[in-house]
């Protein structure tokens, strides 16, 4: 799922623009394939290949891919933060599901260093 976003209003200094989908040219050509960080070069390109939008990912679902590739010894890492903060083992499904939203923002943390 994406944004479509006018070459012209998307501020590609800011990291993290990952394309959603790919930009061909009028002859079929891919220009960029789809996962591609955009760079201010690419929409230099792009303008003169006359593109005009592009589907970029939304920042959230771009977090969550990131959040999957973490490999399990980070996720570990993460949990046991996560239980030595907290000192509090869940008892039922909600607790359960606040103790793993926790381990995710850990987790998102850890990704961004």
């Amino acid at each position: 799922m994406g944004n479509i976003v006018n070459l012209e209003d998307l501020k590609v200094f800011e990291s993290g623009i990952v394309l959603a989908e790919p930009i061909f040219n009028q002859f079929g050509q891919m220009l960029l394939p789809p996962g591609t960080e955009l760079l201010p070069r690419h929409v230099t390109v792009l303008k003169t290949w006359g593109c005009k939008a592009v589907t970029i990912k939304d920042q959230d679902s771009h977090r969550m891919e990131k959040e999957e590739e973490a490999n399990p010894e980070m996720r570990a890492r993460a949990a046991a933060q996560v239980n030595w903060r907290l000192n509090w083992e869940p008892e039922n499904l909600l607790e359960k599901e606040i103790q793993q939203l926790a381990v995710r923002q850990v987790l998102r943390k850890f990704i961004r260093s």
